[in-house]
């Protein structure tokens, strides 16, 4: 019999104006306990966080959503407005990785909620990292500096005894 022992590590930043707002905005029934928001704010361009840590753990595991305004608001998606994101977990000691880049036209509208603007979580996972892992959230605003889009962390986890 396999035993399994789940540590979480959270990891809390300052919410800046906006994303105060965003979350304001956010369903008000909801418990909002989130690791993490990387708002692209009103400006145009990149916006990014990076946390690094040691781990004995066999996988490490991030929850995250990627939210656009520009979807909730009902607003057409073209090149001029098409937000994207990037979420990687990395271990350079085990030369192993895990990436997702995407924006809102790769992955299309139906993958969206239409009120929110924001997807299903999305959880990647990092096998046997060894030693130090590197967590890297990127938001991008293409185009506009009226809607903003952002990266939701809802935790990043490590777990043992896989």
């Amino acid at each position: 019999r396999r035993r399994r022992r789940r540590r979480r590590r959270r990891r809390r930043t300052e919410a800046n104006t906006s994303d105060a707002a965003f979350l304001d905005a956010m369903e008000t029934n909801m418990v909002l306990d989130y690791d993490m928001v990387v708002s692209t704010a009103t400006r145009e361009g990149i916006v990014s966080a990076s946390h690094t840590f040691f781990t004995d753990a066999s996988l490490v595991a991030v929850r995250y959503r990627f939210v656009s305004d520009t979807i909730a608001l009902g607003e057409p998606v073209t090149e001029m407005n098409n937000d994207y994101f990037m979420v990687s977990i990395r271990s350079p000691g085990s030369f192993s990785a895990v990436t997702e880049a995407e924006s809102i036209i790769g992955l299309g509208r139906s993958k969206f909620d239409a009120v929110t603007g924001s997807t299903n979580w999305r959880l990647w996972e990092l096998v046997d990292p060894m030693d130090t892992v590197q967590v890297d959230i990127i938001v991008g605003k293409a185009g506009d500096s009226e809607h903003q889009s952002h990266v939701i962390v809802d935790f990043v986890e490590e777990l043992d005894g896989l």
